[in-house]
């Protein structure tokens, strides 16, 4: 899944930018315009039965010189991230805590995703039930 939120992310930033955009690496020379995409941390969480919730908590890394330009793209990408295509079934994932800082020529935009995931097979089923004892009357 952080694969297909990552690839979301990266086709919905080169809809707006014609610039290079990283998700597996970060390569020596990165130009003015530059994004890398970092996933941060990604806890998953069980709710009940074979429902999970995934967060995905990413660091989208603008490369900007000038503080400036920086701060000025690092809101548009903001409004970006807020709602990208999922790749899987096309349907748009909200972006949630969606914040920004400017250090030594890096725009950072952090925000997270949250999707839930039903996973088969996870939670036996129900072997069976064993009632005993009569009904008389309609009652116990």
């Amino acid at each position: 899944m952080i694969e297909t939120v990552l690839q979301s992310l990266a086709t919905t930033l080169k809809s707006k930018y014609n610039c290079r955009i990283y998700v597996d690496e970060l390569p020596q020379g990165m130009q003015d315009g530059d994004i890398f995409i970092l996933p941060i941390e990604v806890p998953r969480e069980h709710l009940r039965g074979n429902l999970w919730r995934n967060s995905y908590n990413l660091d989208v890394h603008l490369f900007e010189r000038k503080r400036m330009q920086g701060l000025k793209k690092g809101e548009e990408v903001k409004r970006l991230v807020e709602w990208i295509t999922y790749k899987e079934d096309g349907k748009p994932i909200h972006g949630t805590n969606i914040s920004s800082t400017y250090i030594d020529g890096v725009m950072h935009i952090f925000v997270t995703y949250v999707l839930d995931e039903t996973i088969k097979g996870t939670t036996p089923d129900m072997a069976g039930l064993e009632y005993t004892g009569e009904l008389k009357n309609g009652r116990e």
